[in-house]
Order: structure tokens, then C-alpha cells, then sequence
């Protein structure tokens, strides 16, 4: 499956599920796929949904991830606040520097 379809497709779970508090971080589900994600990715996070690539599971990931969560309740907009800090951030600084990463790399 092409990996834009996939993130389509985990962007319109996200906003169906809602969004997030830190009091309802036991209600993020996490999916283990093989192609639902870029190829240069290991995980994925949309809204309360994180998708992991098969055979890359593990408890520093899914904690790298669960700070993404966090981070999409933070910026709001249904995801869109989110997504366009996340973009932009990498756009201006690159990935390695992106403070979103930074933060969740921090956990």
C-alpha cells in the first residue's frame, strides 16, 4: 500500500477518535503494520493512533511516540496544529533538529 494512503487513512482515524488528555493516554491504540508508513519510518503517530513498522516494536519507540500524542492534544486543530508545526519545523531545521523530535527523543 502506498505509504500516502496510509497516512490519509491514519489521519481520518485520528480525527475520528478525537483527541487526547493526559488522562486518557491508556485509550491510544497501537498497530503493528508493514505498509501503512514511509519507508524511512519506524513509527507513526495520528492523534491517539500510533502505527509501528512490523519487526520495530519496542518500549523506547512506543514511548517516542506516546510524547507525539501529547504533543498532537498540545497544538490542536483536530491534528492540523500538529501537522503544520511538525512540517514546518522540519522544513526549517530539518528532521534531526526538529523540536518535536527533540522533545519526544527527551523522554
Amino acid at each position: 500500500m502506498n505509504p500516502f494512503i496510509g497516512t490519509f487513512i491514519g489521519w481520518i482515524l485520528s480525527f475520528l477518535c478525537g483527541r487526547i488528555s493526559s488522562a486518557q493516554q491508556e485509550l491510544i491504540t497501537y498497530w503493528t503494520v508493514k505498509n501503512l508508513i514511509p519507508s524511512w519510518a519506524v513509527g507513526q503517530t495520528w492523534g491517539r493512533i500510533i502505527l509501528i513498522k512490523e519487526g520495530y516494536d519496542s518500549t523506547s519507540l512506543r514511548k517516542h511516540e506516546l510524547v507525539h500524542t501529547v504533543q498532537w492534544q498540545r497544538l490542536g486543530w483536530f491534528g492540523f496544529g500538529f501537522i503544520a508545526a511538525y512540517l514546518w519545523e522540519s522544513i526549517i531545521h530539518g528532521y534531526a533538529n526538529n523540536k518535536y523530535e527533540k522533545e519526544a527523543e527527551g523522554n
